[in-house]
């Protein structure tokens, strides 16, 4: 069954280059250099300039846009939740799979307030300090007199948590989706050194 190579490469520029941004600028690689387009006698056909095109790596300036525009929803969203949440992050960008258009960063929300610690083995770490380089212990014991058990309801505080999420994000972007339970969407339209 042979492909329409034609019709393949124009699908890939449209996914590829939604935009229409000059090609030049878009691909961290302008000559592919591998192994795969040594051939000299394919440059000109249709399934060469495919493969070519479906295996051009990001430009690095599009990947640290990207890190910039989830920096930059981070650094509002900690403005409003200060120090009950910590971020991670996941996602195609983060791991250097992404392609244009479709990539995005999952910028993950993490309360502080309930982590949990195993007191037994700490109590049983301070019984012996010998065992336990003097630094260690200062820091594990001071932890231990500070601790306070979690008495709150997980679930409320994750309900405030996506509240103020969706009510500072709501209030900053101009594009936001928050009819999903488990994510809101927002799209940056323009990076702002902070």
């Amino acid at each position: 069954m042979s492909k329409n190579y034609v019709q393949l490469i124009s699908k890939i520029n449209q996914r590829s280059n939604p935009d229409l941004v000059q090609m030049k600028a878009l691909y961290a690689e302008e000559n592919a250099t591998s192994k795969l387009f040594e051939n000299k006698k394919l440059p000109n056909t249709e399934v060469y300039i495919y493969v070519q095109k479906a295996m051009k790596g990001v430009a690095p300036e599009y990947t640290t846009n990207s890190k910039t525009a989830a920096n930059q929803v981070e650094a509002h969203l900690r403005k409003s939740h200060g120090n009950d949440v910590h971020f991670e992050r996941q996602g195609s960008v983060m791991t250097n799979t992404h392609i244009l258009k479709d990539n995005d960063i999952d910028l993950v929300q993490i309360t502080n307030k309930s982590k949990g610690v195993d007191h037994d083995r700490l109590k049983s770490s301070l019984a012996n300090p010998k065992l336990l380089d003097p630094i260690e212990f200062k820091n594990l014991k001071k932890h231990s007199d500070d601790f306070r058990q979690y008495e709150g309801n997980q679930i409320i505080d994750l309900k405030n948590i996506r509240r103020q999420s969706e009510d500072i994000l709501s209030s900053t972007y101009k594009e936001i989706d928050i009819d999903k339970d488990n994510s809101i969407y927002v799209l940056v339209t323009s990076l702002n050194v902070m």
